[in-house]
């Protein structure tokens, strides 16, 4: 009855930390050592912060992206590009080769400024094209896609001709034209990247790029960023108050006990407390992968921390029971000292029925702690290496 969640790790910090300032929590973001889908921003300082607390942006859009709309494209449907980006890493196209493991620039921070050049329109053929109309990248991708105009890129502004429709009869969408006549305006796109040892370095000397002239921190409140797709809906809040961050109390009146697949699969109050426990250890392995499945790791490891458990679960489930009844607080204390009258147990609203289990029959077992740890270090189901014996060790 609940996990450890990486996407919760910024309202597990608030819930234990309340009242502390932007840059302790994004100090105590950059602390935390998970694989999840937000490692990237809690990993990227004030920047990481915005992202996290999905803050709206100072500037306009303008200001961030390069338009098309003054080069012959109707203001109907605007074409942008990010104009500049600020990037922790090595950013995408960067004249370097490296190892998708090893990042050259894993800890430096980039700017990159991008520019285009863009030439006379163009009527070009091609074949074995899926192009549909106006306003497409030529490297938009797709069955005999990824074109371009002697190494330029191009968006399309009509298609003058298509013949010689191919249907994939493995697909009802998936065709190509023998060929195609098409007016394009073609364009090049020009990177300049300015590399640093820090965001503060960076924004020394490109300062219309800090995080407080691009990101509205003066925000009192707001719902945090949550990653995985199948969770977004999960109402977890927080607000802003004298500059100091707190978890927001609603969030309490609005989460569901655990995360249930069964029920909308939002995150819940176990969860969280859960996730709270292991960045207070620092327990990362039950936040990394398998980590739905270690907890027992860390209530073996930290004792205390299955204690938090069981009464966060023992504080939810009564919590829950006094709302169904219609309990006052008082009567919701007398019930966890055991002394509320029995008349008032009586008559409770029962839950409704969860979804049916698909894997309801299927035998279950209870990994040991062993096992694990297989599991967390990923050799789970792997023979064990052969034990050589002492008079065969080679020290």
């Amino acid at each position: 009855m609940g996990y450890t969640f990486d996407d919760l790790i910024p309202a597990a910090i608030l819930l234990d930390n309340p009242g502390i300032t932007k840059e302790e929590f994004s100090r105590r973001l950059m602390e935390t050592d998970s694989g999840g889908f937000g490692a990237s921003d809690y990993h990227s300082e004030l920047i990481g912060l915005a992202h996290v607390l999905r803050l709206p942006p100072l500037l306009p859009k303008e200001a961030f992206y390069e338009s098309y709309d003054s080069l012959h494209l109707d203001a109907k449907r605007k074409f942008n590009y990010w104009r500049h980006s600020v990037e922790k890493g090595t950013p995408s196209g960067y004249p370097q080769d490296f190892s998708i493991h090893e990042d050259p620039l894993k800890n430096k921070w980039s700017y990159v400024h991008r520019t285009h050049t863009v030439h006379p329109e163009r009527v070009v053929k091609f074949e074995n094209t899926t192009y549909n109309g106006r306003g497409e990248f030529l490297s938009d991708g797709g069955t005999g896609q990824n074109k371009t105009i002697d190494g330029m890129n191009g968006i399309i502004l009509r298609i003058l001709k298509s013949e010689g429709k191919h249907e994939d009869e493995n697909s009802e969408h998936s065709y190509s034209y023998r060929r195609q006549k098409l007016h394009v305006l073609p364009f090049e796109m020009h990177r300049l990247w300015f590399v640093y040892d820090s965001l503060a370095e960076l924004v020394e000397k490109h300062p219309s790029v800090s995080p407080e002239k691009v990101w509205d921190f003066s925000q009192t409140h707001g719902k945090f960023n949550i990653h995985e797709m199948s969770l977004r809906e999960s109402a977890f809040y927080w607000r802003m108050k004298d500059g100091k961050y707190y978890l927001d109390e609603k969030t309490f009146d609005e989460i569901p006990l655990h995360w249930d697949w069964r029920r909308n699969w939002l995150l819940g109050y176990t969860d969280l407390k859960l996730t709270a426990s292991a960045v207070r250890t620092k327990f990362w392995k039950v936040l990394g992968n398998y980590g739905r499945d270690v907890k027992r790791l860390m209530f073996a490891a930290h004792p205390e921390t299955e204690k938090e458990y069981e009464k966060a679960v023992w504080d939810g489930e009564t919590s829950l029971l006094a709302k169904r009844a219609g309990w006052t607080h008082n009567e919701l204390m007398r019930f966890r000292l055991g002394v509320l009258p029995l008349e008032r147990l009586k008559g409770i609203p029962k839950l409704p029925e969860p979804k049916p289990d698909p894997n309801a029959g299927i035998p279950y077992r209870e990994l040991t702690l062993q096992e694990l740890e297989k599991v967390s270090n990923g050799t789970f189901g792997q023979p064990d290496p052969p034990q050589m014996p002492p008079e065969e060790m080679p020290f």
